[in-house]
């Protein structure tokens, strides 16, 4: 169970240290790296909104602490949240659910990477992460390509796990 209250100190730093001198590393000017804290309660409860009881305690964690994960200069990128955000893919259905050879499968999408891919969580209490790449949906179901079974898309067992997975991301970049 990743310790949320230290986590904002943690990221924040890391991303301090990405930022300074970034402009003479890398040519241009940073994307707005950073963990936004949750300003209002109803963050959390317009998530809930949509999602109802059914997604993992962590995601709930998160986004009662914070309102979004910005890190456009890390690898491809990294984006998770702002509930506005995962509400609107919600109810545009893009997508809602997930095809695969074992079924179809309620999903919500948590996040974005900087390629077009979508992370999603399953409508459960306890889901793994995926990463959906870019793909075909139809009547709001996301259809994997050539037929991929939505376990081969797995990225982290929880969302603690995703998390961690992005600040090591973010440690490597900054540790060049």
């Amino acid at each position: 169970r990743l310790d949320y209250g230290n986590l904002k100190p943690r990221v924040d730093g890391l991303i301090g240290e990405l930022l300074s001198g970034f402009r003479e590393r890398y040519g241009y000017d940073p994307g707005g790296d950073g963990l936004e804290t949750a300003h209002l309660e109803k963050n959390l409860s317009l998530l809930l909104s949509v999602s109802g009881d059914d997604l993992p305690e962590a995601i709930k964690r998160f986004f009662d602490t914070f309102a979004k994960l910005a890190l456009p200069d890390v690898w491809n990128g990294y984006f998770i949240g702002p509930p506005s955000w995962i509400v609107s893919v919600y109810q545009a259905a893009e997508p809602r659910a997930v095809e695969d050879p074992n079924g179809v499968r309620e999903v919500i999408a948590v996040g974005s990477d900087g390629g077009g891919g979508l992370f999603v969580s399953l409508r459960s209490r306890d889901s793994p992460i995926y990463l959906l790449p870019p793909s075909r949906i139809r009547g709001g179901n996301y259809l994997p390509l050539q037929g991929v079974p939505l376990e081969n898309l797995k990225v982290a067992n929880t969302f603690d796990g995703f998390l961690e997975e992005i600040i090591s991301r973010l440690e490597e970049t900054v540790r060049g």
